[in-house]
């Protein structure tokens, strides 16, 4: 039902609700800039699920959540999954390996 829940929102809770399936819509919550653990902490106590993923970003810093679907101010059915994208903090730069920046150094000496 967390598929049918995020796609139909809460249209189908009400269908739901009619028939005596006992889902109920939730409104799902602003997770965006918030950390992991606190999103967790919100969705069980909405009885949400969350599904992660990682992601670099420049703009938010490690841990906290860079996006969510659906977005916060959806209605979907209790027990859907919300997808987040948990951020990693910048991209890190390349750097040359030992051997490589030795080489290099190797090359230049003559």
């Amino acid at each position: 039902m967390s598929v049918l829940g995020s796609v139909l929102g809460s249209a189908a809770g009400s269908i739901f609700g009619s028939i005596g399936g006992g889902v109920t819509p939730v409104v799902v919550p602003s997770l965006v800039g918030l950390p992991a653990s606190v999103a967790q902490d919100i969705v069980d106590n909405v009885n949400l699920q969350l599904n992660t993923s990682f992601n670099y970003s420049e703009t938010y810093a490690t841990g906290l959540i860079i996006s969510q679907s659906p977005a916060s101010g959806a209605s979907v059915l209790e027990g859907s999954v919300i997808v987040v994208t948990i951020s990693l903090g910048p991209r890190p730069t390349q750097r040359r390996s030992y051997w490589a920046a030795r080489r290099k150094r190797s090359e230049n000496v003559v």
